[in-house]
């Protein structure tokens, strides 16, 4: 008999735990009461919808070339789920005895006895979990195997991102793993069908062993244990448990809500009988620092802890004080953002979320006015550089870089160099991958110059003050240190977007969001508030269709983000003396 349908282990499950590897969301995900779980945001009922029209044009092309020999094995709601899926199983099996050339939706599953479980020591039993999943493409090859004869099949993924990422060459190659017990032979290879219609084949020698270490050992203590490792981090933001964990975390007063706190640090917290935020915060400094020492952690220990949580008690960000120096440490030669007296170029960016590359970037060159700061030459500057729609994988920092006369501009204007601040972490190491990844030795050397003498604000601010959240761009500082609004006039006032933009194109953007709502059946009211996530569908829009006025809303973000990264160096300019 199989295992109740609760703990199928499904193609979902694995693209989920590759995305992000978090044990405690499989445990969920096997044994977690399925009516708590978050319904899909906005921007992820969006893409889902723009998923399912894309799947569909894909089987519509496939047909109208091969129009006899394809079959769709789809659902019958009128069944109950168990019953339904197994129906399925069987449709797909004959399917595949029959030899049609394309399967739709087809549905596998392993039969008991076929998981094993690894334990320590070599020993293997039966695994409790039944692995199953419906693909997306089943497509026969011919090369023979054990159970059709003169042909097998290989699976294909249907996704909307321009390029097969290794999470779904994961989820293909665990459907893969499944039929290679119904057919008698495990493919050679898998495809992702990608956005652009591109079928993205690799060799599943490239992801098979890290999957069966998973699925043999790594999932089965995932799954048994009733209190797996959980820890609160940014890429919660997109999981379907996140309000359970935040739940759970909130009661338990646990330790990763401590901006900061990385899983080595919860660990040996844990270890050293420190459980909770509470008992964290009721350590003396003493024990913190020798705990904090112990473990090769330095100076303060885990005592900068302890003062986060404080943070997080008042609602406000602290002063952090500097810690004595080391006998003989010297002062690390890198960017000093206090006590740079040029101008400062600050560097803000969108990513194309699907391609890992940046849609638009940013830029305001800022003097320096005691602790204020002025545009240059009196005025507001804010340039915009734009990732061309029609061309492919456009590596836009590199663009951005090849700009030379206009990049020597803003570094060395007056003869004073500007100091390159990025507003967020994530696209300062895109940035470093990009200038990694130049080709041509004076682009490599510009980006080497730009990427050296560059701070990143997130990380110049958590080392002066000691913040109530965690932040990861100039909007979360601007709330995390209370900056106030940005400073009022020009290109960088924050308020609506008509102030931005101007009353005729700012209807005419708005009008195309109730469009897009109305077209996706999403709130229109939702898409229209100050959200990060919501810059997946601006960018996903601008670069289906070219439209302009998504591009303009992107930039009216990034002025937005700008504003903010003004206003909190403002502010950390007046604390830090």
């Amino acid at each position: 008999m199989h295992e109740p349908a609760a703990r199928a282990v499904t193609g979902n499950v694995i693209y989920n735990y590759f995305s992000h590897p978090c044990g405690y969301r499989v445990h969920l995900d096997l044994h977690g009461d399925r009516t708590r779980r978050d319904a899909p945001g906005p921007a992820g009922r969006y893409l889902m919808e723009r998923g399912n029209r894309h799947e569909a044009a894909v089987f519509a092309g496939i047909r109208a070339r091969d129009p006899e020999d394809w079959r769709a094995i789809e659902a019958d709601p009128t069944l109950d789920r168990e019953a339904d899926i197994a129906r399925r199983i069987e449709a797909t099996l004959d399917a595949m005895r029959e030899g049609v050339r394309f399967i739709f939706h087809g549905f596998l599953t392993t039969l008991p006895g076929e998981v094993v479980e690894s334990r320590p020591g070599g020993e293997e039993r039966e695994s409790p979990l039944v692995f199953r999943g419906e693909t997306d493409l089943l497509v026969r090859v011919e090369e023979p195997s054990a159970a059709f004869g003169a042909w097998s099949y290989q699976v294909g993924d249907v996704k909307s991102s321009r390029r097969a990422r290794f999470a779904q060459k994961m989820q293909v190659a665990f459907y893969s793993w499944i039929l290679e017990r119904r057919q008698g032979v495990l493919p050679r290879e898998g495809f992702v069908v990608t956005g652009e219609g591109r079928r993205e084949r690799f060799e599943l020698e490239e992801c098979i062993w890290t999957l069966r270490h998973f699925l043999e050992e790594e999932i089965h203590e995932y799954a048994r244990a009733e209190d797996v490792f959980y820890q609160i981090e940014p890429a919660c933001g997109q999981c379907h448990w996140r309000s359970h964990c935040a739940a759970r975390a909130a009661d338990d007063d646990d330790l990763s809500l401590v901006p900061g706190m990385r899983r080595a640090d919860k660990r040996t917290l844990l270890a050293a009988g420190i459980p909770s935020r509470g008992v964290l915060r009721e350590q003396d400094d003493a024990t913190l620092r020798a705990l904090g020492r112990s473990f090769g952690r330095k100076l303060d220990g885990f005592r900068d802890l302890k003062q986060r949580a404080s943070a997080q008690d008042f609602g406000r960000a602290l002063v952090r004080q500097a810690p004595p120096a080391e006998p003989g440490a010297r002062r690390p030669r890198t960017p000093d953002l206090f006590h740079h007296r040029g101008p400062l170029l600050l560097v803000a960016s969108v990513p194309d979320f699907y391609d890992g590359q940046e849609a638009v970037v940013a830029t305001a060159l800022l003097r320096r006015e005691g602790r204020r700061l002025e545009g240059s030459a009196g005025e507001d500057r804010l340039t915009f550089l734009r990732q061309d729609p029609d061309c492919e994988r456009l590596h836009l920092f590199g663009q951005f870089l090849q700009h030379k006369d206009e990049i020597d501009r803003l570094l060395a204007r007056r003869r004073e160099r500007a100091l390159p601040v990025f507003l967020d972490r994530r696209a300062a190491w895109r940035m470093r991958r990009n200038a990694e990844s130049a080709r041509h030795a004076q682009v490599l050397q510009r980006a080497e110059r730009l990427v050296s003498d560059a701070v990143v604000l997130p990380e110049v601010v958590e080392r002066h003050l000691y913040l109530p959240r965690a932040p990861q761009c100039a909007l979360d500082l601007a709330a995390a240190v209370a900056a106030g609004p940005p400073p009022a006039g020009g290109v960088f006032a924050e308020g609506p977007l008509e102030a931005f933009l101007g009353a005729e194109e700012a209807t005419a953007i708005r009008a195309r969001i109730d469009a897009l709502a109305a077209d996706y059946g999403l709130d229109a009211e939702a898409l229209r508030g100050p959200d990060e996530d919501l810059r997946a569908i601006w960018v996903k829009e601008w670069r289906a269709g070219g439209d302009e006025a998504w591009a303009r809303l992107l930039e009216f973000e990034l002025g937005r983000e700008i504003a903010a990264g003004r206003s909190v160096l403002e502010r950390l300019l007046e604390w830090v003396k």
